[in-house]
Order: C-alpha cells, then sequence, then structure tokens
C-alpha cells in the first residue's frame, strides 16, 4: 500500500533580490568597459574605485571586488563574497548574467590564486603586511578529503583578531583561490608557532591530495547517533559545493526500512533502498546533486542540493507520491550546505 508522509518546505529568507543590481551592472559595464580598459593600459586609476564600487554594492553591499591582470585576457574583474556562501551564489549568477571572456576582458566570481600578491605589501588599517613571510603547517584528513590548515606569521601579534583573521583568509586565497580553500581545506587556525611550508609547499599538500579524487568519489564514515545506534554515511567527496554554486536548497528525503540486528538495512533491503534512490536521481538528472546518504535506525536520509529557483521541490513531490514505502520530505535553505559540512 502506498503511503507518503508529505513533501515540506520551510519558509525561505527574504533577502534583498540581487537581480536587478546585476541587470543594472552589465548595462552599465556595457558602456564603461572600454573606457575601463584604456585607462587601466594606461595606468590612470583615479575615478576607478568609486565608479565600481558603487555597481557593484548595488548588487550586495557586503560583495568585494577587484582589478587584476588577466589569464588570457588584459585584465580580470572579480567579485569576491568574502567568505559568504550566500553572497557566493549571488557573484555566480552574476557572472552567468555577463558577457563573458573577450581579449580585453575576463570575469571571476571569487578570488583567484594569485602568487603574485606574495610579493606585493598589503595594507591592513594602519600597518604595513608582508605576505611573502607567512608559513602554513597542513594536516592531511584523508577520510574526508579536507586539508586542516595552520597559519603563521611574525607580524600577527601586532594585529588584532579581526585583522590576523582577515590576513589569514586573503593568504589562503591568494595560495589557493577563493573556490578551492571552500573545497579543501577543512579547519583553519592561526598560530603563532613557526610552521614548515611556505605558500608553495602547502599548494602542494593540496594539489597531491586533489590529485587522489574524481569527480564522483565517495567515502564511507560509520559511527552512532545521539541515541548510540548505529549510523552509516556515505559522502562525496570533495566538499562538493562550489562545484554547483546555484544549489542553495538542501532536501532531505527519508525513506523508512526494517532494520537488521545492528540497525542497519539487510542486504535485500539495501538493494532495494539504493534501486529507489537511483530512480529519483535519474529523474533529476543535473538539476540536483545528491551529497550525502545517511542511515540509522530504520530511516535511510538522502542529502540533496537544488537550486531554489528550479523544479526540483516539485519533482521530488511528485516522486515521493509513486513510491510503494514510506517517504518524508523537507526543504531548508542552506547556501553554505551547512547541514552536509557536518560530515567534514
Amino acid at each position: 500500500m502506498r503511503q507518503t508522509l508529505g513533501v515540506v518546505i520551510f519558509g525561505r529568507r527574504r533577502d534583498r533580490d540581487p537581480k536587478a543590481g546585476i541587470a543594472a551592472f552589465w548595462t552599465w559595464w556595457a558602456q564603461a568597459r572600454d573606457k575601463l580598459d584604456t585607462a587601466l593600459s594606461a595606468g590612470e586609476l583615479s575615478g576607478i574605485d568609486r565608479l565600481l564600487s558603487g555597481r557593484v554594492a548595488a548588487i550586495h553591499p557586503d560583495i568585494a571586488w577587484e582589478l587584476t591582470a588577466g589569464r588570457a585576457a588584459r585584465h580580470a574583474l572579480v567579485l569576491s563574497p568574502e567568505g559568504s556562501p550566500a553572497l557566493r551564489t549571488v557573484t555566480e549568477r552574476w557572472l552567468r548574467a555577463g558577457p563573458g571572456a573577450d581579449d580585453a576582458w575576463e570575469y571571476h566570481p571569487a578570488r583567484q590564486a594569485d602568487l603574485g600578491a606574495f610579493t606585493r605589501e598589503l595594507q591592513l588599517g594602519r600597518r604595513t603586511f608582508d605576505p611573502a613571510k607567512a608559513r602554513f603547517g597542513a594536516e592531511v584528513d584523508h577520510d574526508r578529503a579536507r586539508v586542516h590548515v595552520l597559519v603563521h606569521h611574525p607580524d600577527f601579534p601586532q594585529l588584532d583578531d579581526a585583522d590576523r583573521l582577515r590576513a589569514s583568509f586573503l593568504l589562503l586565497d591568494w595560495a589557493l583561490g577563493e573556490d578551492d580553500v571552500e573545497r579543501w581545506l577543512g579547519e583553519i587556525r592561526v598560530t603563532g608557532t613557526e610552521q614548515p611550508y611556505e605558500v608553495t609547499g602547502v599548494r602542494a599538500v593540496v594539489a597531491e591530495l586533489a590529485g587522489q579524487y574524481g569527480q564522483d568519489d565517495w567515502t564511507l564514515l560509520e559511527g552512532i547517533d545521539d541515541r548510540g545506534r548505529s549510523l552509516e554515511a556515505r559522502v562525496r567527496v570533495p566538499f562538493p559545493r562550489m562545484d554547483h554554486p546555484l544549489f542553495d536548497l538542501h532536501g532531505a528525503v527519508r525513506l523508512g526500512y526494517e532494520p537488521g540486528e545492528d540497525g542497519q538495512p539487510e542486504e535485500a533491503e539495501n538493494a532495494a533502498l539504493d534501486a529507489i534512490a537511483h530512480g529519483l536521481l535519474g529523474r533529476l538528472g543535473r538539476s540536483a546533486v545528491l551529497g550525502a546518504v545517511v542511515t540509522t535506525a530504520g530511516t535511510r536520509s538522502l542529502h540533496l542540493y537544488a537550486d531554489h529557483e528550479g523544479v526540483v521541490p516539485g519533482q521530488v513531490e511528485a516522486w515521493a507520491a509513486q513510491q510503494p514505502r514510506p517517504v518524508s520530505v523537507e526543504w531548508t535553505p542552506d547556501p553554505g550546505w551547512e547541514i552536509l559540512r557536518a560530515f567534514y
């Protein structure tokens, strides 16, 4: 007998819609880009800060911007979410609404790796800060495909906590790129103890770890839940949020099963649950991604992520109504994938 426990969609936050600011930015950019190209090429930087700051702030006041040399083009315009997962979705929408790269300009929705930044002094408040003196410690967690990092700089004792933290993330953004900091790094801590790696060393540690993983790798985590029951979690690695920057909506799809003695499904039941999940994923295609599968005490939870502007919740609701076993679905805004991050 078919039994559907229902689909619940939690209320979504009513943040300011950035669409108008994005559209206005690109309309303005079409008229301003050639003038900015000429000014930058001639080294005439006066007024550029004021022009760009207002246009970017109209998208969101917490987004930062940078003008740098391009990798293929003469110049690069970079918008940075400054570590905010919600704003990383906004900068991705900004990029996708734009004209695309050409000989003069390329565009990036997050800060790019820039080893040249380690050769230039940085002004933090009233202090001059030399990035080249930074040293890093790195500990690899192979089970979760993460690198835990310590950041050291001899000038940190002269900085307040906020500037130390800001400097640490800037150093790592320049070392790896903002997206790869999110993808590969786990715990990041400031330390007063000298560390072994220069910037090239910590890049090498991350590159070696990255080389061990493909596009569809998973890790198995086993433990107990908060009631002492057996728990098994299959988690996609590395942390996949940056491969799907527009997927800001979390869906927990829960399937009931008859547990065995250890609380886990027997072999035939496990195969049936896998088949059900495969059918759902086949229906959703690339419009959603499965980030983790958690099994404990008679419930298998499929942790999905999708674009809140898309049609996935409706597709899942239609699928749930067709299932021969109890299914419940809950949707929660989660641009930072904080629910999934607990497994990393």
